[in-house]
């Protein structure tokens, strides 16, 4: 917990993340009386920490804040139904499955709770004082969903917000909700309130209009026998714009200890025949809990944190660089057409040439930034140790190439070759190049470091004659194979890599391997270890376990094991490190780099 003395905030971290995208901005007229928050819980992924989406949540809402299937007796066990995934607009986020055929509710064990399932991560009794509203206090709840584009709802229930009393004979119902229902024939995300007379309810969107996009959600509550609800919706492309203000209805009621906060799904199966699929989820971001002094008299400003929405100014996006980072020395350095073709410089001190360090953010390649720097290699050590930096962004796969993942890994290579090319003028040693990343920055990493050279000697593009072979690579949690069989093998619950390929689902990319092994031999790092390859250094959170599922099947260091193997046989020095492991040389990429770099 950071506490600030002066503001008297709290917040709760989950991973790396920027406090000040989460605070209020202007967007038009100043608001005429501000709301200052007395604390705030922020939960936000972090993907590339190792961490489960579990265990991400426990350490910002508590313990006992989990209500997945798999948690509860004779539920859906084996499957992760709370997860962390990528999203091309988001970035990283919450995924939550349910099984129509296989999933439950809490402890009823199956099929006894049939009758109605869910998945859900909330505040409760353990949790920061923040996740829990008191009688008179003013609270507002800030969340992004995003409702899968198949997702289906009947005419009973299904919930993705509830916002829940603890206590008294009223605390089966909700307060208020976001919730999905058939009403009057018609499919429409609504807003549910409780009063007197019982639930109430009213539209927000069709359903057609609202799935498969992010919706931006906020909620005021004033917990009073005569309280105040104000409930805020709106889509990235704006066709979606919902506000209501709801007052002099009891958000607190004679027995409530406290009211809490849940997201997720939770559903009906009344009517479990008109759910066609077996599986569905939704998606969620960064959640926030924040209590206020005094109700906000206008409408608190609707924030944006798309990661790629519509057409943002050359190399602008939603991230920062942490405190920690020194101002680079040059910013937003143009290397390539596209807007994301952008990279920033720190040149360190000395007379003569110096190497480089030079970083990948990770992303699933889908997402992410090169302010994630400091997550990946330490600059200031760099800087100090006389190692001038490099931290780039690149295409997505979303980008038009095929495959997808040519786009990231060929503009990572043009950024090396470019910074070849500026070797004079920013005073660099262009024969001292060592690579570092985290997750896919890792893989990219790893491919430049395997990969023959794609300089082009005849080229009448200076850039495009420049090497782009490294000297080293040092990666976090990295994929070091894109062949589906390999993962399976390796790891039997891997799920990554179908999208590199155009794939959507794993087995898709395990179907479609045949065809793709042109792809898999030009892309995969594990297939182009080469005896001329330089040394490599891969550190893991865990311990491996071959052929056994993993918790983080995405970054096991199974994928550790096996290039290893692979490297020693071809004779690359490749250093493997893992938690537990004794006898380490370098415990982290910046000593390894450093040492790689610096070596005379």
């Amino acid at each position: 917990m950071i506490e600030n003395p002066a503001s008297k905030t709290a917040i709760f971290l989950a991973g790396i993340i920027s406090i000040s995208a989460f605070l209020p901005v202007s967007t038009g007229a100043p608001e005429q009386n501000p709301s200052v928050a007395l604390s705030e819980v922020i939960l936000r992924t972090n993907i590339d920490t190792g961490k489960t989406a579990v265990a991400q949540v426990q350490a910002v809402f508590g313990k006992y804040s989990i209500e997945t299937p798999e948690s509860f007796q004779g539920n859906h066990a084996g499957f992760e139904h709370l997860k962390i995934e990528e999203d091309h607009q988001m970035g990283s986020c919450f995924a939550f499955y349910l099984h129509r055929d296989k999933d439950g509710d809490r402890d009823r064990v199956w099929p006894k709770g049939k009758e109605r399932q869910r998945n859900e991560i909330k505040g409760y009794q353990g949790s920061p004082q923040t996740l829990k509203s008191s009688r008179g206090e003013i609270t507002r709840y800030h969340w992004f969903l995003k409702i899968d584009e198949s997702f289906t709802v009947t005419k009973n229930f299904c919930h993705f917000f509830q916002l829940k009393p603890v206590g008294g004979k009223h605390a089966s119902d909700p307060v208020a909700t976001l919730s999905g229902a058939v009403y009057r024939g018609k499919p429409q995300l609504e807003l549910r309130w409780w009063t007197e007379n019982g639930p109430q309810r009213m539209h927000i969107a069709d359903w057609r209009d609202c799935r498969g996009k992010w919706l931006e959600c906020e909620c005021v509550l004033v917990a009073e026998s005569k309280g105040r609800l104000r409930f805020s919706i709106r889509s990235q492309d704006q066709s979606i714009r919902f506000a209501r203000d709801l007052a002099g209805f009891p958000t607190w009621r004679a027995g409530f200890d406290f009211i809490r906060p849940k997201w997720g799904i939770y559903r009906s199966l009344a009517n479990k025949e008109e759910i066609p699929n077996e599986q569905d989820s939704v998606r969620m971001a960064n959640l926030s809990i924040a209590k206020l002094v005094s109700f906000p008299v206008q409408k608190s400003p609707i924030r944006q944190h798309f990661v790629n929405a519509g057409k943002p100014a050359p190399g602008k996006n939603k991230e920062s660089y942490s405190s920690a980072v020194p101002k680079p020395t040059l910013s937003l350095v143009r290397y390539g057409k596209h807007e994301r073709n952008v990279l920033d410089f720190w040149k360190a001190k000395s007379s003569s040439p110096t190497p480089v360090a030079f970083v990948i953010h990770g992303g699933g390649w889908q997402g992410g930034s090169k302010e994630r720097l400091d997550r990946f290699a330490d600059p200031n050590a760099l800087l100090k140790a006389g190692i001038s930096v490099v931290a780039i962004n690149y295409r997505y796969v979303t980008a038009t190439e095929t495959p997808p993942v040519k786009a990231p890994l060929h503009d990572a290579a043009r950024a090396l070759q470019f910074v070849r090319s500026k070797a004079s003028e920013w005073n660099l040693d262009k024969n001292r190049i060592g690579a570092a990343g985290g997750s896919a920055g890792a893989c990219s990493s790893l491919w430049l470091a395997f990969h023959d050279d794609l300089a082009d000697p005849q080229s009448e593009d200076p850039v495009a004659r420049e090497s782009s072979r490294l000297s080293c690579a040092a990666v976090i949690g990295a994929q070091t194979t894109l062949d589906p069989q390999q993962m399976k093998e390796w790891t039997p619950n891997s799920r990554y890599g179908g999208h590199a390929f155009g794939l959507k689902s794993f087995a898709d990319f395990l179907g479609q391997r045949e065809k793709i092994l042109p792809w898999i031999a030009e892309y995969s790092p594990y297939a182009l270890v080469s005896r001329d390859d330089p040394p490599v250094y891969l550190i893991y959170k865990s311990p491996p376990a071959i052929g056994k599922a993993q918790k983080d099947p995405t970054h096991t260091s199974n994928f550790g094991v096996k290039l290893q193997e692979r490297c020693k046989a071809q004779g690359v020095a490749c250093e493997l490190v893992y938690s537990g492991l004794s006898g380490v040389k370098y415990p982290n990429t910046t000593a390894f780099l450093i040492s790689k770099l610096k070596k005379e």
